[in-house]
């Protein structure tokens, strides 16, 4: 299984980058929303998507707002991080329809992160053991 990290902290990609390593994950990386669409569009197999909320030229909320139109993009399970502290925008409940979305509230425990990750893991159209993409 192959997770990007979407955030425009540099450190704190490394520090998941590592940790997502080290639990025999394959790792991409983005700095903002952008290259994150960028990076799932290409993807030959669906992802798990950690997305930071807040992000220069393409927030995340955007990200899932562009994901949910795209079934490219809708094929992939989103985890939106986030420690902002205010309600969710309008359309929350509709791009929670459409998207496989987890919300983790930064800062969030590592371990925490990696039961997410598995949960969300199972199901995924890739996540067999061959690890070969199934299109149709």
């Amino acid at each position: 299984m192959r997770i990007l990290i979407v955030d425009d902290d540099a450190d704190i990609r490394e520090t998941l980058r590592m940790f997502l390593e080290d639990e025999h994950y394959e790792v991409l990386e983005a700095a903002d929303g952008v290259e994150a669409l960028e990076r799932a569009q290409e993807s030959a197999e669906a992802l798990v998507i950690l997305l930071d909320f807040m992000m220069p030229r393409l927030d995340g909320i955007d990200v899932l707002r562009r994901a949910a139109q795209d079934p490219r993009l809708a094929r992939h399970a989103y985890i939106i991080m986030t420690a902002l502290h205010r309600p969710p925008p309008a359309d929350m409940p509709l791009l929670n329809q459409r998207l496989r979305i987890v919300h983790l509230a930064k800062p969030f425990d590592l371990g925490q992160l990696s039961q997410t990750i598995a949960a969300l893991v199972t199901g995924m159209p890739d996540s067999g053991p061959e690890g070969t993409a199934s299109e149709g």
